[in-house]
C-alpha cells in the first residue's frame, strides 16, 4: 500500500465513520421517537422510515454511474454537503409531511456517499478491493454502533433538539475531511447509462447480497418478537445485536482479506450456506446462547458475501465503470433490504415465528446452489 493511497484511504473512513453515525443518529432510536412526539400516527411513521431506503433503490446506481462519467470528488462532496446540511431541518420540522420530505433529503445522502467511495476505493486498492472494502464497511459499522446509544442518551438527558445537533456536528465533522479527499474530477466513461447492467451479470452478483440482506434484515425487524416469545429479555436482545453487529465489523476485512487471495466464488457460496445454518440455528432457539451462535453465524455468512460481491461486480465491469458496478449492487441490495421484513412478516403472521424462519433458510441455499452452477459464465 503506497503512503498516498493509505492516507486517502484513511481519510475516506474517518469521514465515513461521522457521516454514518450523523444518518444512523438521526434515524435509531431518534426518528420513531420524534415523530411520535409530534402526534403522527404508526402507520405513517413506518412509512416515513422506509423513505431513505427506497430514495437509495433509485440513488445508488444513478450516482455510481455519475461518478464514472464526472469524477468520484464531485459524488463524494455531493453526499457529504447532505450529511452536513439534513439534520438542521429536523429542528423545523411540525408535521409528517415535512419529516417525510427531510428524510427523502436525508436519503441521498448514505446512497451517493457509500457507492461512490467503494468505487473510489476499488480504483485506488485494485488488488486489494475485498480487504479495503471490508475495513471501510467496519468503519461505518462502528458508527452504526455507536449511534443509537449516543441518540438515546442524548435524548433522555437532554431532548430531541440537542441529539439533532449532535447530528449535525457529526455531518460537520465529516465534510470538510471529504473536501480534502483529493480523488479524480473526471474519467474516460463515454457516457452516462445508469440502468444498462439490469438483466446483466452484475445484477445476478449483487443478487446474492441482496439475499443475503433480506434475510439479515428480516431476523433483526423480527428477532425482538421472537426473543420476547421464548422469555428473553429486552436488554439480553440489546446485547445480541450488539455482538451481531461487532462480529460483522471485525469479520469484513478479514473475509475480504481471504477473497482477494482465493478468489470471489468460495467466499459467496459459503457464506450463503453459513447465513442458511444460521436461520436454521434461530427457528429452534429457545434460549439466549443458542441465539448468539446463530447471530454470529449469520454476521459471519453476510461477511464473506459481501467480500466478494462488490468487489466481483467491479472487476466484472473493469476499472471504467466501478461507480456503475458498485451503484447496480447497491440498488439490488437496497430492494431485498426493503421488501425481506415485509415478506418474512406475511410468512410469521401465517406460520409463525419458527416455521418462517426455517422457510426463510430455503433461500440462501438455492441462491448457493444456483451460484455453483452459473459461476464459469458469471466470471468468465
Amino acid at each position: 500500500m503506497n503512503p498516498k493511497s493509505r492516507r486517502l484511504f484513511i481519510a475516506l473512513s474517518i469521514a465515513g465513520f461521522f457521516a454514518i453515525l450523523s444518518s444512523t443518529m438521526s434515524k435509531s432510536p431518534t426518528l420513531p421517537l420524534f415523530a411520535e412526539s409530534l402526534g403522527i400516527h404508526t402507520a405513517e411513521i413506518g412509512f416515513i422510515a422506509s423513505i431513505s431506503t427506497f430514495v437509495g433503490i433509485f440513488t445508488n446506481v444513478i450516482a455510481g454511474s455519475l461518478s464514472d462519467k464526472y469524477g468520484r470528488k464531485a459524488l463524494l462532496r455531493a453526499g457529504g454537503f447532505v450529511f452536513a446540511t439534513a439534520p438542521l431541518f429536523y429542528l423545523f420540522v411540525r408535521n409528517s409531511f415535512q419529516l417525510a420530505a427531510i428524510r427523502a433529503y436525508h436519503g441521498l445522502a448514505t446512497a451517493t456517499f457509500v457507492p461512490v467511495s467503494l468505487a473510489f476505493i476499488a480504483d485506488i486498492f485494485p488488488n486489494r478491493k475485498g480487504e479495503m472494502m471490508g475495513l471501510f464497511s467496519s468503519a461505518m459499522t462502528a458508527g452504526r454502533m455507536i449511534a443509537p446509544l449516543l441518540a438515546g442518551t442524548i435524548i433522555l438527558r437532554f431532548g430531541f433538539k440537542e441529539a439533532y445537533e449532535t447530528c449535525w456536528l457529526a455531518g460537520m465533522i465529516a465534510f470538510p475531511i471529504i473536501l480534502l479527499i483529493k480523488a479524480p474530477t473526471s474519467s474516460q466513461m463515454s457516457g452516462f447509462r445508469p440502468f444498462r447492467l439490469i438483466g446483466g451479470r452484475v445484477v445476478i452478483v449483487a443478487s446474492f447480497e441482496a439475499i443475503s440482506y433480506f434475510v439479515m434484515q428480516a431476523i433483526e425487524t423480527f428477532l425482538p418478537l421472537y426473543a420476547s416469545s421464548i422469555d428473553i429479555s429486552a436488554s439480553e436482545v440489546g446485547i445480541l445485536f450488539t455482538i451481531q453487529i461487532l462480529t460483522m465489523a471485525l469479520l469484513k476485512p478479514i473475509a475480504g482479506r481471504v477473497s482477494d487471495r482465493i478468489g470471489r466464488v468460495p467466499p459467496i457460496i459459503v457464506g450463503m450456506i453459513v447465513i442458511s445454518m444460521s436461520v436454521i440455528g434461530l427457528s429452534f432457539s429457545r434460549g439466549f446462547y443458542l441465539m448468539m451462535f446463530s447471530l454470529v453465524l449469520l454476521s459471519a455468512g453476510v461477511a464473506f458475501v459481501f467480500s466478494s460481491t462488490k468487489p466481483l461486480a467491479s472487476e466484472i465491469m473493469g476499472s471504467k465503470m466501478h461507480g456503475t458496478a458498485i451503484g447496480t449492487t447497491e440498488t439490488v441490495k437496497d430492494i431485498g433490504q426493503a421488501f425481506g421484513p415485509v415478506i418474512v412478516g406475511i410468512l410469521i403472521r401465517s406460520i409463525g415465528f419458527s416455521s418462517a424462519f426455517l422457510s426463510l433458510a430455503a433461500l440462501p441455499l438455492l441462491f448457493a446452489l444456483f451460484f455453483v452452477i452459473i459461476r464459469k459464465r458469471l466470471i468468465a
